[in-house]
């Protein structure tokens, strides 16, 4: 059963449906003994099938609404516009929809920095004041009170 549009997983059903969707697209990497047939043997038409009856369910339910495009390399294999952009006007999605992330890019930030730690172009102890002049108390907030939100 699909989930609620009040629930709180509504959110969860986008990235749930760039996982399922990079998965029929064949661009997760193969491990040994998996069913899942190479990415080069997976005809476009068959991906955007399963791709759009995976989706429009969710649609139906009130789940999903949003853009969906899954690429190998360069060639598009699916793409398509769920729902409404703005329900209160019913003004549909459409593959130009600009959607706000809001705290999802939080979690790229944070695995950029820890890549940028690891390679030791810089340190969590580091001050934000090293990096962005003119930030109120920039010279006494460090990179992991930023992180950890302290």
């Amino acid at each position: 059963m699909l989930a609620s549009a009040r629930h709180p997983l509504r959110k969860a059903v986008f990235a749930i449906a760039l996982a399922c969707s990079t998965r029929l697209a064949g661009a997760a990497q193969q491990v040994p003994g998996s069913t899942v047939p190479p990415a080069a043997n997976l005809a476009a038409e068959a991906v955007a099938t399963r791709a759009d009856a995976w989706l429009r369910a969710y649609e139906k339910a009130g789940d999903f609404a949003g853009v969906v495009l899954v690429a190998q390399a360069d060639r598009v294999l699916f793409e398509k516009a769920y729902g409404d952009a703005d329900p209160q006007v019913r003004s549909p999605n459409r593959a130009e929809t600009r959607f706000l992330v809001a705290s999802l890019s939080k979690t790229f930030t944070a695995a950029a920095i820890e890549q940028l730690v690891a390679q030791g172009k810089m340190r969590f102890s580091d001050l934000l004041s090293r990096y962005i002049a003119g930030i109120p108390n920039g010279d006494a907030i460090t990179i992991e009170q930023l992180l950890t939100r302290e």
